[in-house]
């Protein structure tokens, strides 16, 4: 009999359950296949929405415009800051006894015009403005130009004191257009006078010959003999110049008459002789009619032949205002031209350097009739 083993169960036990592996993931869903033959096309992206499309629409839109608005304001705003005149005060007083100070400066040209255009306007829409100052420190200019300054000085002279105050050169135009004031004072240094008219017109016949340049001209048959009487490009003939001097001799008329009316009996007109030296070097006797001869005086010249009523200053100009009004208490408030904004945000003068260049080549190329001191 063998030996019972009593480790050994006696029934069997059922072995110990293993864990099933994990199901693998579906496969993806195949794709379609194309039908046989036909072509495949790529899918388009998928659209927005019509919504979303008009707002991204309109907020492009109203980007656009408000840029476009902007743009308008800040133009518009430049070119009206450009406009107007600024004032500074320097002197307080009664705000209702205002005394207006306004400089002219430099040739007087077409720009000088329209910015005294502006301050005459100002003046007399302007009801506590009592009397006019004017600081006249220029060689003169274009006759158009300084005739219409006078125009309105004289109209303001009309209308309250004017008094002029001259700086160290008020001559030619510059004593054209202080003509018509009450009262003109002229600093010691002063130069003023040079009552005249002068006509320059540049020769550059020689140097376009040197440089192989030929300037073709073709006239009107009408105008034939006269239309390039001031050409620039050939010597003037006798005709041309005498018939210049009759143009420029009616010009001195008026200059004489302007004179004549502003300073009145106050104008000491005398006949003075000289002697000159001609061109075959000969001397002979000339006489003229002072002041009305072209020449520069000093203040104190000036005075004594009665184109200044007084020596002083500008302050001196301004006292003298103020007591022809009759103000107790009067504000001295100086007018100058407003800076452009763009100017001023940028640093720039409003002249550019290519802008300078052509008006020079237009100063070159266009014979002027000038009211203008040339001094050496």
């Amino acid at each position: 009999m063998e030996p019972t083993d009593y480790t050994t169960p006696s029934h069997s036990e059922p072995p110990e359950r293993q864990p099933s592996p994990a199901a693998p993931p579906p496969p993806p869903p195949a794709a379609p296949t194309p039908r046989q033959g036909w072509p495949t096309w790529p899918q388009p992206p998928r659209k927005p929405s019509l919504g979303k499309r008009l707002l991204k629409g309109l907020f492009v839109m109203v980007l656009g415009v408000s840029l476009l608005l902007n743009l308008y304001l800040l133009v518009a705003v430049a070119a009206l800051s450009g406009m107007g005149l600024q004032e500074r005060v320097l002197r307080e007083g009664e705000d209702d006894q205002v005394v207006a100070v306004w400089t002219v400066s430099g040739a007087i040209m077409g720009d000088s015009v329209e910015a005294f255009r502006r301050f005459h306007h100002t003046v007399v829409t302007t009801p506590e403005v009592k009397a006019v100052v004017l600081r006249v420190d220029s060689p003169g200019g274009g006759v158009a130009a300084s005739d219409e300054i006078h125009a309105m000085v004289r109209d303001l002279r009309n209308r309250m004191p004017v008094v002029v105050s001259m700086g160290s050169l008020a001559a030619s135009g510059g004593y054209y257009i202080s003509a018509p004031a009450n009262e003109i004072f002229a600093e010691h240094g002063t130069a003023t006078g040079s009552i005249g008219v002068i006509a320059q017109i540049p020769n550059v016949g020689g140097t376009a010959e040197k440089i192989g340049l030929e300037m073709q001209i073709v006239k009107s048959s009408n105008a034939e003999y006269w239309k390039d009487m001031l050409s620039p490009y050939r010597q003037m003939q006798p005709r041309e110049r005498k018939r210049l001097k009759e143009i420029l001799d009616a010009m001195q008329t008026r200059f004489e008459a302007v004179v004549a009316d502003g300073r009145g009996d106050r104008l000491n007109i005398r006949e003075r002789t000289f002697e000159v030296t001609l061109p075959n070097g000969e001397t002979a006797i000339r006489t003229e009619t002072a002041p009305f001869n072209g020449m520069v005086y000093t203040a104190a010249e000036a005075q004594q032949m009665g184109l200044v009523d007084t020596i002083g200053y500008e302050s001196d100009a301004m006292d003298k205002a103020a007591a022809l009004a009759g103000l107790g208490d009067p504000t001295i408030v100086r007018f100058d031209l407003r800076e452009p904004l763009l100017s001023t945000i940028l640093g720039q003068s409003p002249t550019s350097a290519l802008d300078m260049k052509v008006e020079l080549l237009e100063e070159l190329r266009t014979p002027r009739f000038m009211y203008l001191c040339t001094l050496p």
